[in-house]
């Protein structure tokens, strides 16, 4: 019986010692024999190496594949560094980022596969930035905690989808060069001339003049997909920044429809090596019949209508929910993109304004309105763009008459177009309750 105070046995003493240090000491020893006897920590998630790996190899071979060092897919690359600042990495990330872009740029440089490889460029290194971006959001998508991944993994793909809208859209415009044989530029030749001057050859003129303005337009028409990643990152905050991407998707495989049906290519691809310099007169016009032309060359027919325009105008559609600052600048975007499609002489005027109420048409088709006022903008803005390409086809003769009637026809169209797409937020008229029913009586 053990007594406080009173001294142990010399016997009993050594056996419960034994008894309760020992185990102890040796599980001490186990835990440190574990720990020892490895040669370092452990990863906890070791699959995601070859992942890894292989998203990195994957990355460094379009910075050398061909055809990948186009202006429009750099700067579809590019749009994952406006994730990335957003995103709020660190700056950690971005000295990732810019090594693995140099990487990326010797491996062009030195291991560019194809015949025409892009020379040093803003695109080119915007793009080659851009794909180490897309890096750094991958790496961090496999390695962060769970809650980190799935916010970074959100960036990620929305930078992959750009990436694949772009390159879609080029491969899809690369079945249209040996589609249809004869082009109908002639007619939209006849109708911008018949406004008195010919805008795409009057612009063009004036970027021979100005070089720098004329760089600042080539730019902001290959930045598209920059823009669009602006636009996805403001949707992040309060809706679905996928709805950008997914209405300008839309928009892209209605316009390839009409290409088919209305097959044109731009002034610069028909006048060749004489774009700028000798457009036709007014007084001219009446003497060219217009008729299907084979060109020259082969080129996209890509002109009617001008999905870069349509594009650009969702865009600014889509940001109406925001600010002012933010819808200033995708307006400024719209006249920036009116500028440089006709001042480099890919799309005439005609197409910029059959893509307003084409524009129109589609956003009505993505618009949650009530009452009639989805459909008055879906059938006002389809009526409207069919009746340009028909009056386009057929009415050569009477836009030719004065030109008071082709400035008419694009002064009433795009007010009519511009009024639609106002009328899709107007409140639908509230029906009468009965507390307003016995008001009255």
């Amino acid at each position: 019986m053990y007594r406080p105070g009173a001294a142990s046995t010399p016997s009993a003493a050594p056996q419960l010692s034994r008894y309760t240090r020992c185990p102890s000491t040796s599980v001490l020893e186990i835990k440190l024999s574990i720990d020892r006897s490895g040669t370092g920590p452990l990863l906890p998630r070791p699959a995601q190496i070859p992942f890894s790996v292989f998203f990195v190899l994957v990355i460094a071979y379009t910075a050398i594949a061909p055809n990948f060092d186009q202006p429009f897919i750099s700067y579809a690359f590019a749009s994952a560094a406006v994730f990335l600042a957003i995103v709020d990495s660190g700056i950690r990330a971005w000295a990732m980022a810019i090594i693995a872009a140099i990487g990326f740029s010797l491996c062009h440089r030195f291991f560019a596969e194809g015949v025409n490889v892009a020379g040093p460029s803003v695109s080119l290194y915007a793009g080659m930035l851009g794909r180490g971006c897309l890096v750094v959001l991958g790496w961090k998508t496999v390695w962060a905690s769970p809650d980190e991944s799935r916010r970074f993994l959100r960036y990620a793909l929305l930078a992959v989808g750009i990436v694949g809208f772009v390159l879609a859209s080029l491969l899809a415009l690369n079945l249209t060069v040996t589609g249809r044989t004869r082009v109908l530029d002639s007619y939209l030749y006849i109708f911008d001339g018949s406004l008195g001057f010919q805008p795409s050859f009057v612009l063009g003129q004036f970027f021979a003049r100005c070089k720098p303005l004329a760089a600042v337009a080539r730019a902001s028409y290959f930045a598209l997909p920059l823009v669009i990643a602006m636009v996805s990152a403001v949707y992040l905050r309060s809706r679905s920044a996928w709805r950008p991407l997914a209405i300008l998707t839309s928009a892209g495989v209605l316009g390839y429809l009409l290409y088919w049906a209305f097959p044109a290519t731009g002034p610069l691809y028909v006048a060749g090596a004489d774009f700028p310099a000798s457009p036709h007169s007014f007084a001219t016009l009446a003497q060219i019949h217009p008729h299907p032309i084979t060109l020259p060359i082969p080129a996209p027919r890509n002109a009617m209508p001008s999905l870069h325009m349509a594009w650009a105008l969702l865009l600014w559609f889509s940001c109406r929910p925001f600010s002012r600052l933010v819808r200033g600048f995708a307006l400024a975007y719209v006249v920036l993109t009116v500028v440089a499609t006709l001042g480099t002489g890919e799309h005439y005027l005609a197409d910029l304004l059959v893509a307003l109420p084409f524009s129109v048409a589609v956003q009505a088709l993505w618009t949650p309105s009530q009452g009639i006022s989805r459909y008055a903008a879906l059938a006002g803005g389809t009526s409207l763009m069919l009746i340009w390409l028909f009056a386009l086809r057929y009415g050569s003769q009477i836009f030719l008459l004065t030109p008071i009637i082709p400035w008419a026809c694009l002064i009433v169209s795009t007010a009519i177009s511009l009024a639609l797409e106002r009328f899709l937020y107007f409140p639908p008229p509230s029906r009468p309750t009965a507390a307003d029913a016995n008001r009255l009586h």
